[in-house]
């Protein structure tokens, strides 16, 4: 089995010091900022789910499909007898190439099964090559994560069992603090239920099951449990690096871009790590397996695969740190169920619950945070890479359009693109009524036709035949005529060339055979 250690941090806390969710986050958060993701290794005395994990009773609430208000009751009081049911599958279709590439997730029928899923797992590793099923046996997960990026779209597509609402996690004392229905964290502010946000969710995988890069929705921070089967891969990009990944995913995906500002949101980008690297960006890895707890910081762009049939779990939370972070957020305005929190509301409630003591340090990061999502709104339009002022990923490319440079310009700077738009507009007239005058002179035959017959249907208006008119026509006449000439002489001499090619080719070898001029002969002959 291949080493454990991964590129971020690694904790393995006590007892006595993983009670408290959050305040053990908040002690490793400064750590772990600068990678943006984390792995905590439990104790030994944690206990997720005391009776196991049983495919035909998992007994996760909220699992049947179309229930009504008394089945879901009885579903609470006996959870073992709930049967485990993954709702809307997604089958997930790639398009793309050379590490660059855009997930559809197409619904695949209404629900199915954990045992069903199961056996659409064992189906897909039937797909692997030989090799590959040496090094899944062998537990090779870095050569098959090549192996995974190296022929990503040609392979079959993956079903994902992604946002199935419920949890796994038992309510005893022992895990209750780690508990992603009981965190105990600000989060408990927001009293309304949003799937995934403040109600965990379940995640079930496969190999080459993907999740694409994004950042949690309002910048919250993340964990996530794998309960049971084969690893997850992860990768992660600091907070530090938010605004430039930001700016080259716009850049890769300008046509999402334009169709909406937070396409992130959407998850559909799946880009190599490799492709991040060249530009600059760090990414760090890490290998997500069975028992293990992965937590994102806010503002940290993630992604990764499924190694095989697994079941994580999923929720968001927030920490004191987090509300700086949250009045920077944007949201998506094409989807209707797009995640928003009202910040002055969760700071109000803050300061209620008497979890802060002075309020308008916060109130003047939200207006501040406000008057620059305004001034944001009101951009002018996109400029050129080469005058633009921040985006160096355009400036490699030169004499390319950029499809993210967007700023505010001056005064002089508008004054300036409406003088140049008015005189290109008058550029395109004078050559649009230039080239209609020519086409008039030098028209073929067939249109001089066509518009000597639809004048001859109207009545004629004595006009008289200007002189340049007249001289223009004969050029157009002898230019024609000269054409023609030049096209028969070019005509004639590849003729000759290739009469003397064929002519040498048929020539005897020996001596050159003289032609004699008979005028010349006849001449000597009489003197």
């Amino acid at each position: 089995m291949e080493d454990r250690q991964c590129e971020v941090p690694v904790f393995r806390p006590k007892w006595k010091d993983f009670k408290d969710f959050a305040k053990y986050v908040e002690s490793i958060e400064v750590k772990c900022k600068k990678y943006g993701l984390c792995k905590v290794i439990p104790p030994k005395e944690f206990i997720a789910r005391a009776r196991g994990y049983h495919f035909d009773s998992l007994g996760f609430v909220g699992s049947k499909p179309r229930c009504d208000p008394q089945e879901v009751k009885n579903a609470q009081a006996n959870p073992g007898d709930d049967p485990a049911i993954i709702r809307t599958p997604v089958r997930q279709h790639l398009n793309g190439s050379r590490g660059i590439y855009e997930v559809i997730s197409v619904e695949e029928g209404d629900f199915m099964t954990v045992k069903q899923y199961e056996s659409e797992c064992s189906n897909m590793l039937e797909t692997l090559s030989d090799r590959e099923k040496e090094l899944y046996r062998n537990r090779k997960y870095r050569d098959l994560e090549r192996a995974y990026w190296s022929n990503l779209a040609v392979r079959k597509e993956p079903l994902y069992g992604a946002d199935s609402p419920g949890s796994l996690f038992d309510q005893n004392s022992q895990s209750v603090a780690w508990n992603c229905n009981n965190l105990g964290t600000l989060l408990d502010l927001v009293k309304s239920d949003l799937p995934g946000v403040t109600v965990p969710m379940l995640y079930f995988g496969m190999w080459r099951a993907m999740f694409a890069w994004h950042v949690e929705d309002m910048n919250l921070f993340s964990i996530n449990y794998l309960h049971f089967g084969k690893p997850k891969q992860w990768y992660c990009v600091p907070a530090s690096h938010f605004e430039k990944t930001d700016r080259l995913l716009r850049s890769l995906y300008p046509h999402q871009y334009r169709q909406c500002p937070e396409f992130l949101r959407h998850k559909k980008c799946v880009v190599s790590p490799n492709v991040l690297k060249q530009h600059n960006i760090p990414v760090h890895r890490c290998i997500h397996y069975e028992g293990e707890f992965m937590i994102t910081f806010p503002r940290s762009f993630h992604a990764g695969f499924n190694y095989g049939f697994n079941c994580a779990e999923s929720v968001n939370f927030a920490l004191k740190s987090w509300v700086a972070e949250g009045v920077k957020a944007n949201f998506c305005k094409c989807q209707p169920d797009t995640v928003r929190i009202d910040m002055e509301d969760f700071v109000h409630r803050m300061a209620d619950a008497e979890l802060i003591e002075e309020t308008d340090p916060l109130f003047d990061v939200i207006k501040e945070a406000a008057a620059k999502k305004e001034k944001s709104t009101a951009r002018w339009g996109k400029v050129e890479p080469w005058s633009c002022p921040q985006c160096t990923f355009c400036n490699n490319r030169a004499r390319v359009k950029c499809a993210i440079c967007e700023y505010r310009p001056s005064k002089k700077q508008m004054k300036e693109a409406i003088a140049r738009a008015k005189q290109q507009r008058e550029e395109e007239s004078v050559t649009k009524e230039v080239k209609e005058n020519v086409h008039e002179v030098t028209g073929t035959s067939e249109n001089r036709r066509k518009r000597k017959r639809k004048m001859q249907q109207t009545p004629t208006i004595a006009f008289p035949d200007h002189e340049i008119t007249k001289f223009f026509r004969e050029i157009g006449i002898c230019a024609h005529y000269a054409n023609r000439m030049i096209k028969r002489k070019l005509e004639l001499k590849q003729i000759l060339n290739m009469k003397r090619d064929e002519l040498k080719r048929h020539l005897p070898l020996g001596p050159r055979i003289k032609i004699c001029n008979h005028n010349a002969a006849k001449r000597e002959a009489s003197e």
